[in-house]
């Protein structure tokens, strides 16, 4: 565990490649990550940046 998953932030080239992006997502599902780690990769990382 060298970066937690407050220190990810999942990014895309949508929609030049909507497939990728899905398959990304389904990855992260697949991770043996608790649902809160998840969830932070997946948006509540960069609402915290940007202060949303």
């Amino acid at each position: 565990d060298t970066l937690g998953a407050d220190h990810i932030i999942l990014g895309s080239d949508t929609p030049w490649d909507k497939d990728s992006l899905e398959n990304n997502i389904a990855r992260i599902g697949g991770l043996n990550i608790d649902s809160t780690e998840k969830e932070r990769i997946l948006g509540n990382n960069i609402m915290d940046i940007l202060k949303l």
